[in-house]
């Protein structure tokens, strides 16, 4: 699975999903990071990636749009980074199976 990282979330989360067998890119190394997130939004619709964002309005996108970009929005307040790729791991299966399922919003708490 494609993961497209906003800029709310660590660079290490993409390579963490790297290594455990999905593309994880962060918006950092796309020259996306000081788009807004109409672009964000465009460039995961036609490049095939799910967003993974902090940001509430890309699960608004969704909910408008279900059909082109699914969302899996992180709701977990501010932690130390390796709290956040530990909760992410500890996810990630069910999050590639309800994605597989057809679900276009998923929050991780």
């Amino acid at each position: 699975m494609k993961f497209l990282i906003d800029n709310q979330l660590p660079r290490a989360l993409a390579r963490l999903l790297t290594d455990l067998g999905h593309q994880g890119v962060h918006v950092l190394e796309i020259g996306l990071a000081q788009e807004n997130d109409r672009a964000i939004w465009a460039y995961a619709a036609q490049n095939g990636f799910v967003i993974v964002s902090k940001d509430a309005d890309f699960a608004d996108l969704a909910v408008l749009d279900p059909n082109r970009v699914r969302i899996v929005w992180v709701r977990i307040r501010n932690c130390r980074t390796a709290a956040l790729l530990e909760s992410f791991e500890n996810a990630l299966d069910t999050i590639v199976r309800e994605l597989n399922a057809g679900e276009s919003l998923i929050e991780l708490y």
